[in-house]
């Protein structure tokens, strides 16, 4: 009884995660964008001077797909902490407006469990986004930012890793991905000035990831002992940040 509470209360955690953190940070961002134009335009006296920027990023990340236990089965799954890094080059072309383009690595799992079996399904991606970026000053201090755009993301690593059996299951999972993901990405930070003439910064966020299609092409028939482990569902990633840069 116990273990089932727990488990339950897991289950609702993760799906209050789920169901609020989109929406919140999807707000806070625009409101952040709204401020940036606003003070964008009350501010235009300011000497301002076109720069460039270059830093990487660490990147832990949790993912949220939907897993299936047999063809026709959902299960909930556990979030799991992956990794990434990441470099990234950025144009500042007005005073508090400017355009990154990155270049990402992250390693993403996520975990069901139904006693004695286990599966953890492991995926890599390359992610290219391409974001808008405003930011209230980089010249000072502190600096608040927001980014908004699209990225391409390449699927270059799925795996499936079993452990222990199900004397009932009949069925054998397939993990069949789409090579090419696209996707939104939304999200806000905050960074420091290190030296005198603020141009080495270190950076702190979080950054929100939501594919725009199915994760897989369900037109191939399987077998009858077979099933798709991961079908009907796009994937969403929640990465936060620690990063250094440098602006030219």
């Amino acid at each position: 009884m116990v273990i089932y509470s727990l488990i339950h209360l897991k289950v609702i955690k993760m799906n209050h995660f789920k169901k609020y953190s989109k929406p919140i940070i999807l707000i806070i961002t625009i409101l952040f964008l709204l401020y940036f134009t606003v003070n964008a335009q009350t501010k235009i006296k300011d000497k301002f001077v076109r720069s460039y920027e270059l830093g990487g990023k660490f990147l832990p990340t949790i993912t949220d797909f939907q897993m299936y236990l047999s063809k026709y089965q959902k299960i909930s799954s556990e979030f799991m902490l992956g990794y990434g890094g990441g470099i990234f080059f950025g144009y500042n072309l007005f005073p508090h407006f400017g355009i990154q383009v990155e270049l990402n690595y992250i390693s993403i799992s996520k975990k069901y469990s139904i006693f004695p079996l286990s599966r953890i399904i492991n995926l890599e991606y390359i992610s290219l986004p391409i974001l808008i970026s405003l930011h209230s000053s980089k010249s000072k201090l502190v600096s608040f930012n927001c980014v908004l755009g699209t990225q391409l993301g390449i699927n270059t690593s799925s795996i499936i890793f079993s452990s222990g059996f199900d004397p009932l299951q009949t069925e054998n999972p397939i993990l069949k991905l789409n090579k090419i993901e696209l996707g939104l990405v939304y999200g806000i930070g905050i960074d420091f000035g290190l030296n005198k003439q603020k141009t080495l910064r270190i950076g702190f966020g979080f950054r929100c990831a939501n594919g725009l299609f199915n994760m897989i092409n369900q037109n191939n028939i399987l077998e009858n002992n077979k099933f798709y482990i991961i079908k009907n569902t796009t994937i969403s990633t929640y990465t936060g940040y620690i990063g250094f840069s440098f602006r030219i």
